[in-house]
């Protein structure tokens, strides 16, 4: 066997590994959530600094897939009252997905619009519409039991994990698809009134 051909299965494993113990991780996560005790701390902070610091910090993995990223409206400086933390994996799992089925020279525009006294949070990148059944699960508001949801992807428990985070704050996911523009995953939180 070549050197090439040993540094290739090197690599395969490497990103196989690395892929199990980032399920490992979100397993570990999703349990912690589903406690009893598990509580969300939550306390006002201008939710669009998460998401322009999220938007920053997925550039890179956009560009080298040749994806435009954008932030639309995401200066504005609107107060909700959540778990910083919580909502900061919610911001990166939507992002992070959307950079992982986006195709090469695809677009993702992230949004923030206030409507009334709610903030949602928008995203929308190109690509092939998510598939019906995967899409009836996500905009399912009832309580999900890990064991039996239908996870079509590896991105399925990192949506579980949003769609339990948004819960225990009284919001939910909600995604559609558009042949024309790709696919869309929103949800909403109270602007917080100093």
């Amino acid at each position: 066997m070549k050197a090439t051909e040993q540094e290739t299965y090197v690599d395969i494993a490497l990103d196989k590994i690395k892929q199990v113990d980032e399920m490992v991780d979100k397993l570990f996560e999703l349990s912690r959530i589903e406690s009893v005790e598990f509580k969300a701390t939550k306390e006002p902070f201008v939710f669009s600094e998460i998401v322009q610091e999220t938007v920053k910090t997925f550039k890179l993995a956009a560009a080298q897939k040749n994806i435009q990223l954008k932030c639309t409206q995401c200066q504005d400086h609107i107060w909700v009252n959540a778990d910083v933390g919580m909502m900061e994996r919610v911001v990166q799992n939507l992002v992070d997905n959307a950079v992982a089925n986006t195709p090469e020279n695809g677009q993702i525009q992230v949004s923030l619009i206030l409507e009334n006294d709610e903030l949602f949070f928008k995203i929308q990148n190109s690509g092939n519409p998510l598939p019906s059944d995967l899409l009836e699960w996500i905009n399912n508001f009832e309580e999900d039991n890990p064991l039996t949801a239908n996870w079509s992807s590896r991105s399925g428990i990192g949506l579980l994990i949003v769609k339990k985070i948004l819960q225990l704050h009284g919001s939910f996911l909600k995604a559609y698809a558009d042949s024309g523009t790709g696919n869309v995953f929103t949800f909403s939180l109270p602007v917080y009134n100093q």
